[in-house]
């Protein structure tokens, strides 16, 4: 069918969100998506602890035990009647094992690195692409919000107009890290708050030392400390809970048509 001009349409569209929520170990990124709406669970870790989430447990299993399962569970919840809201994967860098297994043996191979000159990472993320595939689907046909859980690491980052400097990234190789930040509406990067004291020593020396009260916090906007970003028009820091979030968005959604851009109703 051809294109014609009244198929132009003016206005923001507002779907469920494709969140990847990645930060420093044991700070609460399981429990901070099991307060989204109405969530299932994909578990490739036993990440849960205490907490009560519906999730996958295929063959008996408490987690995913290969790519092959992680992508039936997502064809599943595309495919049968249920009420769920939000589609969580806990975690994402326990997922990506299971990814570049697949990677390999579909092609023949014992392992990733058995392709040379890192062509097994590039098949991996061509498989993955199946996956974000997949959660688009959940997302445009079963209107689902969409929590990708990754761990953090630090790495050197090699600037080309400073000093090199740590920060931190996705706990993923470096492709499919940057594939993901590329497919995701927000990269949220939670961490604790820290403040950095001087204390006066001997001899007019200072020592520096970090303080803080445990406070949580999710940062919106990409820092030289770490990754991040998001498409809503976020605060650069919000407290680290599911609504703190969603009232975010909604807020930055009001303000959207507040400026005359009205949704678009189709």
């Amino acid at each position: 069918m051809a294109v014609k001009i009244d198929s132009i349409r003016k206005g923001v569209r507002i779907k469920p969100p494709k969140v990847v929520l990645y930060g420093v170990g044991g700070i609460g990124k399981t429990t901070w998506a099991a307060a989204a709406p109405k969530p299932i669970f994909l578990f490739t870790e036993e990440g849960q602890g205490m907490l009560d989430v519906p999730r996958f447990e295929p063959d008996g299993k408490p987690t995913i035990q290969s790519w092959e399962q992680a992508i039936e569970c997502l064809s599943v919840l595309h495919s049968e009647e249920h009420d769920f809201n939000t589609v969580v994967i806990d975690s994402l860098d326990f997922c990506e094992p299971l990814l570049q297994s697949y990677a390999a043996r579909s092609r023949g191979k014992d392992g990733i690195e058995d392709f040379g000159f890192g062509k097994g990472y590039t098949f991996a993320v061509d498989d993955a692409m199946v996956m974000l595939r997949w959660l688009d689907a959940l997302r445009d046909n079963r209107n689902m919000a969409i929590i990708l859980i990754c761990h953090a690491e630090s790495k050197r980052f090699e600037s080309p107009d400073a000093e090199s400097y740590d920060r931190y990234k996705l706990k993923l190789h470096d492709r499919l890290a940057a594939r993901v930040y590329d497919w995701a509406d927000c990269v949220l990067f939670s961490n604790y708050k820290a403040h950095v004291v001087r204390d006066k020593e001997a001899f007019g020396q200072e020592r520096k030392r970090a303080v803080g009260i445990g406070e949580r916090i999710i940062y919106t906007e990409e820092r030289p400390a770490f990754w991040a970003k998001n498409r809503y028009s976020l605060p650069p820091e919000l407290p680290m809970s599911w609504g703190a979030f969603q009232d975010a968005v909604s807020r930055a959604a009001a303000a959207a048509r507040g400026a005359g851009q009205q949704p678009d109703s189709k």
